[in-house]
């Protein structure tokens, strides 16, 4: 009898009081789907306030843009989304063959998509002119150049 297929992982409810982590440990979980080839937009996240989903879609587009412009967060993120030995060595090894070239216009970073229904200035987070790596590009530096078009 064959093993089951591998599901992709399900979905997640938190429920804590305030200062508990629920936007580190959305924000981680959504990055991680995203991270192992899911597409954003079926990926829901439901907050109870603008306020909350603010935050929530800062820290994404955050971890986004550093995941695309700095290879050795890989490793840092890779700990983060993933406890498990073999995942944490895969993803790390995706995003060390990614490879980034640098903007050098003094133009702001373009804004994020409706999908987070949030515009700001992300100056502190530049993302790189240009992404290299074609169809191996892992998916994270896609997702985020698709966010910040």
């Amino acid at each position: 009898m064959n093993p089951p297929p591998l599901q992709p992982p399900g979905h997640r409810m938190i429920l804590a009081s305030a200062g508990s982590g629920k936007t580190y440990a959305l924000t981680n979980r959504f990055v991680q789907l995203l991270a192992l080839g899911a597409a954003p937009e079926r990926i829901v996240a439901l907050t109870f306030t603008r306020k909350a989903a603010g935050e929530f879609s800062d820290e994404i587009l955050k971890k986004l843009a550093r995941a695309a412009a700095d290879p050795d967060y890989a490793s840092t993120l890779a700990r983060e989304l993933f406890p498990d030995d073999a995942q944490r060595r895969l993803f790390k090894a995706q995003h060390s063959a990614f490879s980034v070239q640098r903007s050098t216009s003094a133009s702001a970073p373009p804004s994020p998509p409706l999908l987070f229904r949030r515009r700001r200035s992300l100056s502190a987070f530049s993302l790189p002119a240009a992404c290299h790596g074609g169809k191996h590009t892992p998916p994270l530096a896609r997702h985020a150049r698709q966010f910040f078009r």
